[in-house]
C-alpha cells in the first residue's frame, strides 16, 4: 500500500507540473502573439526557443503519466480497454485525489485547447511578416542593382 501511495503521490505532482507547463505555453503563445504583431523579432526568438524547451519537458512528463498511470492499472488489476485511464483508476483513488485529478486534467485540456485556438493566428501573423520581410529584401535588392526587377504584374 505504501508503494501505491507513493505511486499515486507521483502521479498527482506529473499531473501538477503538465497543468504549470500548459499555463506557461499559452502565456508564452500570448506573448509571441503580441511579438509578432509589434515585429519584436528579438523577443519572438527567445520565446520560441523557451516554448521548445516548455514543450520538450511536456513530452517527458506525459510519457512519464502514462508509465505511471500504467503501473496504477496494473495495481489495481484493471483491464486497459482504451479510453482514459483516469477513468478506470479515478474508484480506486480517495475521492479527494480522484476530484484533484480529473480537475487537472480538465484544466490541462482546457489550456491545450486554448493554445491550439491561438497557434493558427500566430502562424498566420508570421507568414505574414516573412512575406513583408521578403518584399522588403527584394525590393532593397532591386534598387541596388544586385537583382533584376520583376516585370510589372509578375509574381517573382
Amino acid at each position: 500500500m505504501k508503494a501505491e501511495t507513493a505511486l499515486i503521490s507521483e502521479v498527482e505532482g506529473l499531473l501538477v507540473r503538465q497543468f504549470q507547463i500548459s499555463q506557461d505555453l499559452l502565456a508564452l503563445t500570448r506573448e509571441e502573439r503580441r511579438a509578432l504583431l509589434t515585429g519584436d523579432v528579438h523577443n519572438l526568438a527567445l520565446l520560441v526557443e523557451r516554448k521548445e524547451a516548455l514543450l520538450d519537458e511536456f513530452s517527458q512528463l506525459d510519457e512519464m503519466s502514462r508509465m505511471r498511470f500504467a503501473l496504477l492499472a496494473e495495481k489495481f488489476a484493471l483491464q486497459q480497454q482504451g479510453g482514459s485511464c483516469l477513468r478506470a483508476i479515478a474508484p480506486h483513488l480517495p475521492p479527494r485525489t480522484a476530484r484533484r485529478w480529473v480537475r487537472l486534467c480538465q484544466g490541462i485540456s482546457a489550456l491545450r485547447a486554448e493554445i491550439v485556438d491561438l497557434t493558427p493566428g500566430n502562424q498566420s501573423l508570421a507568414l505574414a511578416a516573412a512575406g513583408r520581410a521578403f518584399a522588403l529584401q527584394r525590393s532593397l535588392l532591386e534598387e541596388s542593382g544586385l537583382v533584376k526587377a520583376a516585370p510589372r504584374g509578375s509574381s517573382q
